[in-house]
């Protein structure tokens, strides 16, 4: 006997397949919490308003992958730059526009917690709130750092003793690997009209 589906077909019915309900992830909450900043320098590719309030908006940008080394990327090799969407609470999204190369802080905050992996990971390449990053966490003197390639999350303690406590509550050690689904927040500081190839006369200051 044919199953339910294939045989409705041959009958020349339409078989109606069942609701699919997609898997929404729980947000991330521990005790290892952190805020991260960082300067990139970065090509807008669209600027939003939120449509519900009128109140508020977004910037997306592309930025090098390893910004503090260099503001350089091929638009055509995905390995050499992230996009990052990034809630902009200053209302420079009304001042800019496609193609503009703005100088920015990015501000990372959230939480973290120890996770199966085996490499560092940004989901679909897309640094934006809500989404995943995974990142090698290393210990030094009673710090831990976590690198997201794109952006480092440190947390200190009081003590050392304080840290190893803390770690060891949540299976922590050197080269583990945390992820994170931190929100995102833009700065702009500067805009600027040329490409970034070219001298920085032009660019103009956000206040």
């Amino acid at each position: 006997m044919l199953p339910t589906p294939w045989a409705a077909l041959l009958r020349g019915q339409f078989y109606a397949a069942p609701p699919y309900e997609p898997c929404v992830r729980k947000p991330i909450r521990s005790p290892l919490y952190f805020e991260a900043r960082f300067r990139i320098r970065g090509k807008v590719l669209q600027s939003c308003m939120c449509p519900h309030c009128e109140q508020e908006g977004e910037l997306y940008l592309r930025v090098a992958r390893a910004p503090g080394e260099s503001w350089a990327y091929d638009p055509k090799d995905p390995q050499t730059f992230v996009d990052i969407i990034a809630f902009d609470p200053k209302g420079s999204y009304f001042q800019v526009k496609p193609g503009d190369w703005v100088d920015a802080d990015i501000v990372c905050f959230g939480y973290m917690k120890r996770v199966r992996a085996t490499r560092i990971e940004i989901e679909s390449n897309i640094l934006s709130s809500g989404s995943r990053k995974i990142g090698r966490a290393s210990l030094d003197e009673g710090r831990l750092t976590v690198d997201f390639a794109v952006f480092k999350a440190s947390l200190t303690a009081t003590s050392e003793e304080e840290m190893t406590k803390v770690l060891k509550s949540q299976r922590i050690r050197d080269g583990s690997f945390l992820e994170t689904d931190c929100s995102v927040d833009v700065e702009v500081k500067a805009i600027n009209r040329q490409s970034i190839g070219q001298a920085r006369r032009g660019s103009r200051r956000i206040n």
